[in-house]
């Protein structure tokens, strides 16, 4: 069954909040002591993309046996010395601890320029502060996907999928190969969640979807997905350009590529398979 990408609003538009004061708290921000630069941001691929709006200080020592607080909406991107790890966004407008990743040593942080002025990034635990770094809280999220699960008992709607089902089964079948992505236990902090990537490829804040962390690709090779998805292609932490596949078929050959990120229905979660032929 194909699903609609709906975009709800661009990530570094969540920074464009109202800068409240915080002439306290920034006294103690990590970020007093860091050089920032300005016109970009660091995406989930652990590259640079423009955006003349955004700030990104450069690396600060991280330990992982510390809590660190954040008190506006930013990205954190983890790198153990300068390799990169992972980029988490918190999109909270308040005080929220960011996730411990044990094998990093430093971070940097992007902003939007309208928080320069009053985000604070602190390695202290401050008032209020909860670990969260999901657009939608979760137990919304998993009201969601059960209603979802309700509606789908029905009997039509059951024998209607089963038809679309078996006519295009022989495709994903056909591939001969292994599986080389099974979300069938992936919770979601293994997804970026409510988050898909858009035609310019920037990642999108997206109702009821989640995206893949990426993915090593071939282009040598054939893949095929067994439900409708839409594939972001990337040479390195480049942008290429991005492709629906349809349920049981096969995806897009894009040559220059080596890795993908994949946007899925949160409602298939952990039912999305990758495959690639020998």
């Amino acid at each position: 069954m194909n699903f609609s990408l709906r975009i709800l609003f661009t990530i570094p538009i969540l920074f464009v909040l109202a800068a409240c004061s915080n002439d306290e708290g920034g006294e103690d921000s990590l970020l007093n002591d860091a050089e920032i630069e300005e016109g970009y941001y660091i995406n989930y691929n652990g590259g640079k993309s423009d955006n003349e709006e955004m700030r990104t200080s450069d690396f600060m020592e991280y330990d992982a046996g510390t809590d660190y607080s954040l008190t506006r909406p930013a990205y954190v991107s983890y790198y153990n010395e300068e390799e990169f790890i992972q980029t988490n966004l918190y999109v909270d407008n308040m005080p929220v601890l960011i996730e411990e990743v044990p094998e990093a040593t430093h971070v940097k942080l992007s902003f939007n320029q309208n928080n320069e002025d009053a985000i604070v990034f602190t390695d202290e635990v401050l008032d209020g502060a909860e670990s969260e770094r999901e657009s939608v809280p979760e137990d919304e999220a998993e009201a969601e996907a059960a209603g979802q699960d309700g509606s789908d008992s029905g009997s039509d709607d059951g024998e209607e999928a089963d038809e679309d089902t078996s006519s295009e089964a022989s495709v994903f079948d056909s591939v001969e190969g292994e599986i080389v992505l099974d979300t069938s236990e992936f919770t979601d902090k293994d997804l970026f969640m409510y988050q898909g990537v858009n035609e310019e490829g920037a990642f999108t804040a997206m109702d009821n979807l989640a995206t893949t962390r990426g993915i090593p690709y071939d282009s040598d090779l054939e893949y095929a997905v067994n439900q409708t998805v839409d594939i972001a292609y990337y040479n390195d932490s480049e942008f290429l350009e991005i492709h629906p596949a349809g349920e049981e078929d096969y995806i897009e050959n894009v040559p220059d590529a080596n890795y993908i990120n994949i946007t899925y229905n949160l409602d298939d979660m952990n039912d999305l398979l990758l495959k690639e032929e020998n």
